[in-house]
């Protein structure tokens, strides 16, 4: 017999042979990998008559040669878990990528993904936080065949594990300041992030209740050092922590009754600490000021049920402003100094029949705007004071929208409020002014306990809780 091959059907055909084959089979070891080859047999006499070819028959001969292994593997750490990252294989044949985890640079590695990653990247939303995971990864051709490994690591920070209620704020340096309340250890976290992105180690700020922080605020004074307001629900007490050397100093501020609910912590121009929160007990709207020696108390607004979802701010003329609730007749409410000691209390939206989840920033001319839930429609609603009357706006009314208001102002001067939409469990944000607003959705499965800031880059920092991993998660847009 001769056999004959060809690199396409209709191609010219090549005889393998050197001599007649005796036998009835043919290895081809020289036939390109990866790409089909044709072949054609003869039978031959022994007077070396040649017979027709045969019917052309095909195969492609695997590739035994794996990709090379993946370069450029990094590995960072977030809320939300450790994201990896590698260049592209160039490899014409390279069908996907392998990811492989273990809790020791030389112990057992577990593949993570179901299938081949079809992309050079990958997020670990299930690395375990407060350790580090060792990362391998390989990339396979069409074949099965599968290249060395690639290998990096990180560290997961437990930052807003188990967390709800939480607050952000930026020093001068650009470190960001970070407090929740852990609804598992009902205790009040803290940490820092630093510029280059890495987390420091989860610190508990109160171990002398059994149940502290369910409502807190965080804030920096002029020194960059962080100071937390927060409810004690063990003594129903407003209590005030301070970071000196690296221990936190606590002090109770106010401690008559239940006292001390939904705090909102700011300095005064004289780097001194206020407190504006709600005492629930009498139904009363309270600010406590630090004069430097002391703490003074005054009742803001003592009329009706007043003061639930208290949000502080400074005005330009450096005297403060609350926004606030008034419960009894489910109306949003603003109070503010005309003097150090002399409040004013106007109603901002008369059309409500419930409101919550206040947030009150002042724009980049200088008027209070407020964005807030009204309760009765779960509608998102956004007011702001112009020429000193306010107007109000429904921002979104789709189902149940606008929890966990957040309002921050952009460099731009355009308004931007996070929020919660409770009929799609998705983190919404809504931006603009008055009239006009663009909405978009930001993440899926969850958007409770929104907080928001802006960065020193001038982008808006915002953490939400991830409903699936029941992390507090961090995100910049």
């Amino acid at each position: 017999y001769n056999v004959y091959s060809s690199s396409s059907l209709n191609g010219a055909y090549t005889k393998l042979n050197a001599s007649l084959l005796t036998s009835s089979d043919f290895v081809d070891a020289n036939a390109t990998q990866s790409v089909a080859t044709f072949f054609k047999i003869t039978a031959v006499d022994s007077s070396g008559n040649e017979s027709a070819f045969s019917a052309p028959v095909s195969a492609t001969r695997p590739d035994s040669v794996a990709p090379a292994a993946p370069t450029g593997l990094t590995a960072s750490s977030s809320f939300s878990g450790i994201a990896l990252d590698w260049m592209d294989n160039d490899e014409v044949d390279l069908a996907g990528y392998n990811v492989y985890r273990s809790t020791a640079i030389d112990g057992i590695f577990t593949k993570l993904n179901m299938s081949l990653l079809a992309t050079s990247d990958y997020t670990d939303s299930s690395a375990p936080g407060g350790a580090t995971s060792f990362y391998r990864v390989t990339a396979v051709d069409q074949f099965g065949n599968e290249s060395d490994v690639t290998a990096a690591s990180a560290f997961r920070p437990d930052v807003g594990l188990n967390g709800n209620a939480n607050d952000l704020a930026y020093d001068s340096t650009g470190t960001l300041h970070f407090a929740y309340y852990d609804t598992i250890a009902k205790t009040v976290r803290y940490a820092t992030r630093d510029t280059g992105g890495n987390w420091s180690i989860v610190q508990t700020v109160d171990t002398t209740g059994d149940d502290v922080g369910g409502w807190l605020s965080i804030a920096l004074d002029s020194t960059n050092k962080p100071a937390i307001a927060y409810f004690d629900g063990s003594r129903g007490d407003l209590r005030y922590a301070t970071l000196n050397s690296g221990a936190w100093t606590i002090e109770t501020i106010d401690s008559k009754n239940s006292v001390g609910l939904f705090p909102s912590l700011k300095f005064d121009s004289a780097n001194h600490p206020v407190i504006a929160y709600y005492k629930k007990t009498t139904g009363d709207l309270r600010i406590a000021q630090n004069n430097g020696t002391g703490w003074a108390i005054t009742e803001v607004a003592t009329a009706d049920d007043i003061g639930r979802s208290a949000s502080l701010a400074r005005q330009s003329n450096g005297l403060w402003a609350i926004a606030y609730e008034n419960s009894t007749v489910g109306r949003l409410q603003y109070a503010f100094q005309t003097s150090a000691t002399t409040w004013q209390n106007t109603t901002i939206d008369q059309s409500t029949a419930g409101i919550s989840y206040i947030s009150l920033a002042f724009d980049t001319s200088g008027r209070p705007s407020v964005s807030y839930q009204e309760t009765g429609l779960g509608d998102l609603k956004f007011a702001v004071q112009k020429n000193g009357k306010w107007a109000t706006t429904t921002v979104a009314s789709k189902g149940a929208v606008g929890m966990y208001s957040k309002l921050v102002f952009a460099a731009d001067g355009f308004a931007n409020i996070f929020y919660y939409s409770k009929q799609l469990n998705t983190l919404m944000q809504a931006r603009g002014y008055l009239g006009s607003w663009d909405v978009t959705q930001l993440k899926d499965d969850g958007g409770r306990f929104i907080s928001a800031v802006l960065a020193p880059d001038g982008k808006i920092t915002y953490t939400w809780l991830d409903a699936a991993s029941q992390v507090i998660s961090l995100d910049e847009i």
